[in-house]
């Protein structure tokens, strides 16, 4: 049998709806607090995974480069010696300067959650500056993980130098190669009870000075000695379900050759009129362990208390060759300092730290007390050569 059917052209609808919301304002706490989960940590478009590349995102940070992995970070015209870094809150700043400096360099693959406090800070905090807390990730109750690669090369950097520019420039800006490897994994040692979550980050790169050049006149990089590495282990103890332990163990190594810092006494920068003789190494690398409990013994009461250790031996060498009793050496014809200014020097920190919170929180009240504690050492050793310097 045939049937035949008329077939109408059908109308299309949109629908959008438009909702109006008045902004929330907080009539308790004028704090300040940028929360970064993992999704927004791997959304956000930035050249390198580190904690000051994403600290330069927020409005009214300023960040400035120090030397090997330390920054000078500041918020709203904040002093840069107050900023604070800590892992799972607690602090984990070197007893150099003022405290304000950390050799930390962040395995992206490890945090879970990075939060930067840049006003009003609570009580927990003893200044006024910026404030970085990294949270960890812990493992789970199946096997997961992850794998991140990224790499650059020369020819991939814009170069808007003009030709006439050029001629005089034979230096390359920027980079001649970076490459960042991030590997992780984590699971159950026991199901419901014990987890695992282990990371580990493999940093290479070689950047170029402009107009810093060897004798022959090639360009001088600068390298890292052995490369930047971090390892990470994480174990997770759920002992009863009011007691939870954590423990955190961090291994780095980060190092530069012909550091652009140069000289740390006098001031002197690998540039044009600093030979790669007269620049200086530099590196450093140590332990983070940390270990910490929490604990609810009911609904309305957390408890929690950890101890930490920041752990950083770190090193300026001279270049091989340069002995200790060698003078520095300014070449007037050339305008080039051809000997380091000063000898090498080392510098350790063992920084303690502890803290213990109790929280008390009801349905319309809330209380939290506790403290926080840290002592250390820092030595430095130095070799000064008279503070003379020759000149050619």
């Amino acid at each position: 049998a045939q049937g035949n059917a008329d077939l109408q052209i059908g109308s299309g609808e949109e629908t959008l709806t438009v909702v109006g919301q008045s902004p929330t304002v907080h009539v308790i706490s004028n704090q300040s607090t940028f929360v970064a989960d993992r999704n927004v940590l791997d959304a956000i478009p930035i050249t390198a995974r580190n904690l000051p590349m994403r600290a330069a995102l927020i409005p009214g940070s300023a960040v400035t480069f120090v030397t090997l992995g330390q920054y000078a970070m500041t918020i709203h015209g904040s002093q840069f010696q107050d900023t604070q870094l800590a892992v799972d809150g607690m602090r984990i700043n070197t007893l150099c300067g003022q405290g304000q400096y950390s050799g930390f360099y962040l395995n992206d693959a490890a945090a879970q959650e990075i939060t930067y406090m840049t006003g009003a800070e609570s009580a927990e905090v003893a200044s006024g500056g910026m404030r970085i807390n990294v949270v960890p990730k812990d493992g789970g109750n199946r096997f997961s993980g992850s794998f991140f690669a990224q790499g650059a090369s020369g020819p991939l950097q814009a170069d808007n130098r003009s030709d006439e520019v050029k001629k005089y420039l034979t230096v390359p800006p920027g980079i001649d190669y970076e490459y960042l490897i991030n590997p992780s994994f984590g699971g159950p040692v026991q199901r419901d009870r014990l987890w695992f979550y282990l990371t580990g980050r493999y940093n290479g790169y070689q950047t170029f000075n402009p107009g810093a050049v060897f004798a022959d006149g090639s360009p001088v990089p600068t390298t890292p000695i052995q490369g930047n590495y971090s390892i990470v282990t994480r174990l997770t103890w759920q002992a009863t379900t009011a007691n939870k332990f954590r423990l955190y163990l961090d291994r780095q190594y980060n190092g530069e050759r012909y550091n652009s810092v140069g000289n740390v006494y006098t001031g002197t920068t690998l540039t044009a009129i600093i030979s790669p003789e007269a620049a200086q190494d530099a590196f450093g690398g140590g332990w983070t362990p940390q270990v910490k409990w929490t604990g609810t013994p009911s609904s309305k009461l957390l408890l929690d208390a950890g101890m930490t250790l920041y752990d950083l031996p770190y090193e300026v060498a001279v270049q091989p060759g340069v002995k200790p009793s060698d003078l520095p050496n300014f070449e007037q014809t050339t305008s080039r300092l051809t000997v380091s200014g000063t000898g090498p020097y080392t510098s350790w920190t063992k920084n303690w730290g502890t803290a213990a919170s109790a929280s008390y929180v009801t349905g319309s009240h809330a209380i939290k007390t506790g403290m926080t504690f840290g002592w250390g050492t820092n030595s430095t050793t130095r070799a000064a050569n008279g503070q003379i310097q020759q000149l050619n």
